[in-house]
């Protein structure tokens, strides 16, 4: 198959020509080049200048290139029909040669191909670059692609030839590219996390993502109309030098304040890595607000501090009981230095004196996630015993588990022994003061008993009477000092249940035959010791009166009793079914006694009385308000043994 040229060529042009063709690979040039500089070629290429048209030096070379070029290669005639094609065009077209010689090239399916073969005929050079699709093997490639005409010595277009890439690993890296591209900047405007894109030069602000926009409260085109100097609080001096490191990659990560569009001023730790765009080197910053962090951090150290500086002894242990860390406190009064603590179990510290219960009880409750506090009883480093008040905590995660356990300790010993001694002191002053009301007393019994003696002796029988008023008045007095024996509180008195031993003492002390029966149907109430005997004294005189008028000459009688307390407000009713009073009471009877006793202690009480008679009943009827107890009462711990 020959090749013309337009005009007549000599042998050197013609090797420049083939040697300049950008589809020869430099290997293939070579040998042309070699061939060219042969003998043969010079004789072949050096014919007599009669003769016009240009040969390739020889069939077999001008095969030798033309089956050997990485090139697809095709020849086609004056009609558009592929009449030659290499072995490289059937692999990039993915056909086979029977299928594409014959074809024409100016009626396939792609126009823009056919029109590139088509100018090729009509004596023009032509190009396409793109997808392809091929009409005899249905396959689809990325092509590049040249069709030049060939021409004989008149100018006359005998075909074209075709040079033809395939352009897929081109395409590839391109598509490749555009996908990175992509995907970079997805991730750059749909990443959560802020970023922008800085000029370390000037420290223009080249773009920034939506979060960026958000966090700083500017939309992006005000964002990229601003420089890192206008949201950075650093000198502009000291920011351009961290740009400088940023971009020398000195510096990766830079912690900054920076300002918002409304005004206020945010921690941020700004991570920096080289990119480059458009050929220029550009930092890709993400920047994290650390304001909670910071301060999250700054919480930490002053819980630290507070821990170091409290006087309290606290350490912390891991789920195991060995000790992570302890405060000074802790050194001080365990006498051990925090190395020689840190990684031992907290037995360290037992003392010994606590039952292996105590022990079983105090981790199974930490360890279900339950706090444990109590007293123990400790050992130091020295060996001296320390009684301790202990808050054990536990540790929780977030999921719930347990990671640690945290525990409060305080040195009671001082206080204990403190304790120690206030109640010995109280036992004592208990003692003392049981011991006077046992002595008061029996002294108003001795008095009650000689008065009684006394009654026993006289005929006389007013005498007689006065006698006994005054031995149930002491024995009301003396009543009430026994129940303060009794009690282990001196308190206060519980005066309801004293009050109906004493309704029955003073019946008893009337030798009287008749069935009188006492019901206390009210509540506890307590009184001051004061209260309790001006209200024992009138009880007994209002109980005599009861005795010796409501029941005279009756072989039976009720007393009823009722104590009520509400609102610090105390009333006390005495009723009886006897005789009804007279309509002329109390009004005939205050020159009494007994009624004066009722006044004047009435008035110490600060109170009121009344007396009412109705339905066969008579009601005594007393109110006053509660004193208070003293603050500290006393409590009697053992009794003495008198």
């Amino acid at each position: 198959m020959a090749m013309h040229q337009k005009e007549n060529q000599d042998p050197e042009a013609l090797l420049n020509d083939l040697l300049s063709h950008p589809a020869l690979e430099k290997s293939l040039k070579d040998r042309i080049r070699s061939y060219f500089e042969t003998s043969v070629a010079d004789s072949a290429l050096k014919r007599p200048a009669n003769i016009s048209a240009f040969q390739l030096p020889s069939e077999s070379t001008y095969k030798l290139i033309f089956e050997n070029n990485p090139v697809g290669i095709l020849h086609f005639n004056d009609k558009g029909v592929i009449t030659a094609c290499n072995n490289k065009f059937v692999d990039i077209i993915g056909s086979s040669p029977e299928k594409l010689i014959g074809l024409n090239m100016t009626q396939l399916p792609n126009k823009i191909v056919a029109g590139a073969a088509n100018k090729a005929i009509h004596g023009q050079k032509a190009h396409y670059s793109g997808m392809y699709e091929s009409v005899t093997s249905g396959k689809t490639m990325p092509l590049r692609a040249t069709f030049e005409p060939i021409f004989d010595d008149d100018g006359t277009v005998l075909g074209g030839v075709g040079l033809v890439e395939d352009n897929t690993e081109i395409f590839e890296t391109l598509k490749n590219l555009r996908e990175s591209e992509r995907r970079y900047r997805s991730i750059f405007q749909k990443s959560s996390s802020v970023m922008l894109i800085i000029d370390p030069e000037d420290g223009t602000i080249f773009d920034v993502n939506n979060s960026a926009a958000e966090f700083y409260g500017w939309s992006r085109e005000e964002l990229k109309e601003k420089t890192v100097f206008d949201i950075n609080t650093l000198p502009k001096s000291e920011l351009k030098q961290d740009l400088k490191s940023a971009k020398e990659g000195n510096g990766k990560v830079f912690f900054f304040r920076h300002k918002k569009a409304d005004g206020s001023v945010v921690d941020v730790e700004v991570y920096c890595g080289n990119i480059i765009i458009h050929s220029s080197e550009m930092l890709h910053c993400i920047v994290h607000d650390i304001s909670e962090r910071k301060k999250a951090m700054n919480d930490m150290r002053k819980f630290r501090l507070g821990i170091d500086r409290t006087s309290n002894a606290i350490f912390i242990t891991n789920p195991d009981g060995q000790i992570e860390y302890v405060n000074p406190a802790f050194e001080k009064l365990y006498g051990y230095d925090k190395e020689e603590v840190l990684n031992n179990n907290a037995r360290i510290l037992k003392s010994g004196l606590q039952k292996s219960s105590f022990y079983e009880k105090f981790w199974n409750t930490i360890k279900a996630g339950e706090i444990m506090k109590g007293e123990i009883v400790n050992r130091t480093k020295d060996g001296r015993l320390l009684d301790i008040r202990f808050s054990s905590n536990p540790i929780i995660d977030d999921t719930g588990d347990v990671i640690g356990f945290i525990a409060i300790q305080t040195d009671i010993t001082e206080q204990k022994e403190m304790e120690k001694q206030l109640r010995n002191s109280v036992y004592e002053k208990d003692v003392m003061l049981a011991e006077i009301h046992h002595r008061v007393k029996n002294n108003l019994a001795m008095i009650s008993a000689m008065l009684m003696l006394q009654s026993e002796k006289t005929e006389d029988p007013i005498l007689k009477e006065k006698l006994l008023d005054s031995t149930n008045r002491i024995k009301s007095i003396a009543n009430i000092h026994e129940h303060l024996y009794e009690s282990t509180n001196f308190s206060k008195v519980d005066f309801a249940g004293n009050t109906e031993s004493l309704i029955q003492s003073i019946i008893d002390s009337q030798s009287f035959e008749r069935d009188i029966s006492v019901k206390n149907i009210g509540e506890s109430c307590f009184l001051n010791i004061n209260q309790g005997i001006y209200c024992s004294i009138i009880i007994n005189e209002v109980v005599t009166n009861i005795l010796n008028h409501a029941f005279k000459n009756l072989d039976s009688g009720n007393i009823e009793i009722d104590i009520r307390e509400k609102d610090k407000q105390v009333t006390i009713q005495i009723s009886d079914d006897g005789r009804p009073l007279p309509e002329t009471f109390p009004d005939e009877y205050t020159s009494g006694l007994g009624m004066e006793l009722i006044h004047i202690l009435v008035r110490q009480l600060e109170g009121s009385f009344s007396f009412i008679s109705e339905d066969g009943r008579s009601t005594f009827m007393l109110t006053f308000n509660k004193s208070p107890f003293p603050s500290t009462p006393l409590q009697v711990r053992q009794k003495s043994s008198l």
